[in-house]
């Protein structure tokens, strides 16, 4: 008998791992696998597991086996670390030693399993050769070893995962403010959508039978809302039916479940929609990806706008909860292509939103035309988590994506957004459970809606800190929008010029008793002064709080026109503000000298004219320079 532990990385994905908190569905199904061997699941993403207390787990036991996607591969990496300090046998499987099996040539992982891992796991444990295990890539005398692929089980055949092993955690498994339970009912996709790993992963299509569904979902008694976790549950309407009238029969319907579905299943089939909705299927996620037909094709979606539109309105007739993906920078998409999207996710009865980046897993078609057109500028695996984007497109630079996907989320989840949004699920009678006794829920989601926005305004800042080449402070000032940032400095511009105008008013005695032209040249020269220097500060400033990410904006990015340096942009703004401000100091006091109210030139009046030109030239400095240097319009130093 082998002693095995099970673990699932504590590093969460961003947005991912925040709205809903699964159990680890694909160790529960492995754990099931092997009997007559000592199983612990450690789920470190429900809880905080001290390095001591990993490290006591770790020399008690033979095997380690740890699931893995991309973004968390790195975290998993540094247990097999740990435990390879104790002589344990690590495995790596899930997502992303499926797609990338050369993970294998890490010398802290021994084995990589490839696909589902259930009866490969098992082989692995009961101490077969490698060599004689499907599925499985590891590292020999001659080199890295890929076996071939192990032949696709029977779902029907295999044991229901081990939810005993993970019953400690259930307080922490939540969606909605509810206890969540996992369903995996149909492994693959049939479909090939060209950003999609799914279908390199499972290979094929194969479906669990309804009545072994229903004896699943009785399993879990305790939860609230199961979620059915298949990449298509809708992908055979028949079967689903006929789960929805098992569900219907049993009076399992006094929970909630969600579910994936394409549009198309959707708009093909209305009538099997609206008894999904009797057996209380209440949330459905879709995906929607494109606002343009061209670029759903290119993605290989087989549906059109149309089908989009007809589905929100299917789902929304039946009171079901409409969850929508959105995929921010499809290839050849415009910035007024992503404009669309936003506007078609706020015109549409979306109850939820998702808008992720462009991503390139390894594996997929888009990885690899990515690849060949040079478009990933990002290797660290740890990095792809459909938030921060890796790669750039024919017309988005990676800046542009992300400042795309905050906008989306700025606009979908605004304050009044959500308040309108809220005031339709509390007069829509099939989606009030969301509100009504679920300050569990609503506290959650306002705490999941700040903390993506503290994420995507540190994300923000360290992009832009990239793109620039300047190095990011861990810690920095609030990231400002141009129009605060432009009238917080202008403001203090002009409290400091106020300040030292006051403090030299003693040398310069009883001012109105100068002669007038001596009068006339101090005015005109403190004006061209003062906006000269603030001007030229106000413009250095700026373009470095820009490029340290102290700076948001998702306003259009416009075509570059004349490139500077830093020096020359701050010298020409000083230049022109200064001999803006002449000519206005000039206009005002040529109207002062020929109304005949010279005798009202006073310092009171170089006070207030200072001021003024401190402020505007500020402002409008800082804020033309943040967009110059938004728009590449400054070249950057060398490093």
């Amino acid at each position: 008998m082998s002693r095995v532990l099970l673990i699932n990385p504590p590093k969460k994905v961003p947005l991912l791992d925040w709205t809903l908190r699964y159990p680890p569905l694909g160790l529960m199904s492995i754990a099931a696998a092997l009997d007559g061997h000592e199983v612990e699941i450690l789920d470190m993403k429900a809880i905080r597991v001290k390095g001591k207390e990993l490290r006591r787990k770790l020399s008690l036991v033979d095997i380690v086996g740890i699931t893995t996607l991309t973004p968390s591969v790195d975290s998993a990496l540094e247990i097999c670390r740990t435990a390879k300090e104790y002589g344990v046998l690590t495995v790596l499987g899930g997502v992303h030693p499926s797609l990338m099996p050369q993970t294998v040539e890490n010398p802290e992982v021994d084995i990589v399993v490839r696909g589902e891992g259930e009866l490969t796991f098992r082989d692995i444990v009961d101490g077969k050769p490698p060599g004689s295990i499907p599925g499985i890539s590891y590292v020999s005398g001659t080199g890295v070893v890929h076996n071939p692929d192990r032949p696709l089980a029977n779902l029907d055949t295999l044991a229901p995962p081990r939810r005993d092993l993970v019953s400690r955690y259930q307080k922490q498994y939540r969606a909605f403010g509810r206890r969540l339970g996992a369903l995996s009912t149909a492994r693959g996709c049939p479909h090939k959508c060209s950003f999609c790993c799914v279908p390199k992963v499972w290979q094929g299509y194969r479906e669990l039978s309804p009545t072994e569904v229903i004896n699943e979902i009785k399993r879990m008694d305790k939860a609230e809302i199961i979620a059915i976790v298949d990449d298509n549950f809708c992908q055979e309407m028949r079967r689903v039916e006929e789960i929805c009238d098992l569900i219907i029969a049993e009076r399992l319907n006094d929970r909630l479940y969600s579910v994936f579905s394409r549009v198309d299943s959707i708009v093909q089939h209305p009538e099997v929609v609206a008894k999904m909705a009797r057996a209380n299927m209440r949330v459905v996620f879709i995906g929607i990806e494109a606002a343009t037909q061209a670029a759903l094709d290119r993605m290989n979606k087989k549906m059109t706008i149309e089908d989009i539109y007809r589905a929100c309105e299917i789902l929304e007739n039946n009171g079901i909860l409409i969850w929508a993906g959105h995929i921010i920078g499809n290839l050849d998409d415009t910035y007024d292509d992503v404009e669309a999207l936003i506007k078609m996710s706020k015109k549409l009865p979306i109850d939820i939103a998702d808008f992720t980046v462009i991503t390139p897993y390894p594996g997929t078609d888009l990885y690899r035309f990515a690849m060949e057109n040079d478009l990933i500028d990002e290797f660290d695996f740890t990095e792809y988590c459909e938030c921060e984007p890796p790669m750039h497109t024919a017309h988005l630079s990676r800046i542009e994506l992300l400042e795309l996907e905050i906008k989306a989320y700025m606009k979908f989840y605004g304050f009044w957004a959500m308040v309108n949004r809220a005031r339709k699920w509390s007069g829509n009678r099939e989606k009030r459970w969301l509100l009504e006794g679920n300050n569990r829920g609503i506290r959650s989601f306002w705490k999941f809606r700040n903390k993506s926005a503290f994420y995507f305004l540190r994300t923000y800042k360290e992009m832009v800190g990239k793109t620039e080449g300047t190095r990011i402070r861990k810690h920095s000032p609030v990231i400002s929008t141009p129009i605060l940032y432009s009238l917080t400095t202008g403001i203090v511009a002009a409290l400091i010029t106020l300040l030292l105008t006051l403090s030299a008013r003693q040398y310069y005695g009883q001012y109105s008793s100068l002669p007038l032209l001596l009068i006339i040249a101090d005015l005109l020269f403190s004006s061209v002064l003062v906006a000269f220097i603030t001007a030229v500060v106000a413009t250095w400033l700026a373009i470095g709080s820009y490029r340290r990410g102290w700076i948001f904006s998702v306003r259009m990015r416009r075509p570059a026109g004349k490139r500077w340096s830093l020096l020359e942009k701050s010298l020409l703004n000083g230049v022109l503000f200064s001999a803006a401000a002449l000519v206005a100091a000039w206009i005002l006091v040529l109207t002062v000298v020929i109304s005949g109210l010279s005798s009202q030139l006073t310092y009171g009046l170089k006070e207030v004219l200072v001021t003024v030109i401190a402020f505007l030239a500020t402002c409008i400095a800082s804020y033309v320079s943040i967009h110059a240097v938004r728009n590449e319009e400054i070249k950057r130093t060398k490093s």
